[in-house]
């Protein structure tokens, strides 16, 4: 089944969409779901429940996941617009390799293959990011609060890079930061050689850049 258009999906309708395919327009899911041949949503996917999108592998515009929902996305590698994973919602996409605008955490996200960001990436409050293939981000890199960013494979980032209050960012493999760079929480950047812009350090900020 191909739906031409957006649409809505609830508890009370869902058994109409067993067989659904690909939404041409925008999906948005409330309450839980599970939708076994879905493979291709062409405009924005916004989850407000549990959804379950097993054979899901394109998202041509933004994904939304909100409040405490969870969305589990084995097949996904593309997601066109950005990435957006809000409080304490939970986002497990294993082989999405490209987002291609801005991803956004505020909750839990597990990203092993994720590779490129072409926009910016920014992790927030206690959020939790695990991007270990990650080595691209286009725009800036922001880690917030008490935020954790482990990315063992980030070499590039090509805007500014800040790292603020308790959060720590683990990239020990960053290069090169295309703008300013500023630290008032943890980094340990151990091969960066490169800062476009200026370099601020605050108070009892700790920053490894041997290099």
């Amino acid at each position: 089944m191909i739906h031409a258009g957006n649409l809505e999906i609830t508890k009370e309708n869902e058994d109409q969409f067993k067989t659904l395919v690909e939404v041409t327009g925008s999906l948005r899911v409330y309450g839980s779901a599970k939708l076994d041949a879905l493979t291709t949503v062409g405009g924005d996917l916004c989850v407000d429940g549990s959804a379950k999108l097993d054979a899901l592998t394109t998202v041509g515009g933004d994904l939304r996941v909100y409040g405490s929902a969870k969305l589990d996305a084995p097949a996904l590698t593309t997601v066109g617009g950005y990435l957006f994973v809000d409080g304490s919602a939970k986002l497990d996409a294993p082989a999405l390799t490209t987002v291609g605008g801005y991803l956004r955490v505020y909750g839990s996200a597990k990203l092993d293959a994720l590779t490129t960001v072409g926009g910016d990436l920014r992790v927030y409050g206690s959020a939790k990011l695990d991007a270990p293939a990650l080595t691209t981000v286009g725009g800036d890199l922001c880690v917030y609060g008490s935020a954790k960013l482990d990315a063992p494979a980030l070499t590039t980032v090509g805007g500014g890079l800040s790292v603020d209050g308790s959060a720590k960012l683990d990239a020990p493999a960053l290069t090169t930061v295309g703008g300013g760079l500023s630290v008032a929480g943890s980094a340990k950047l151990d091969a960066l050689t490169t800062v476009g812009g200026g370099l601020s350090v605050d108070g009892s900020a700790k920053l490894d850049a041997p290099a």
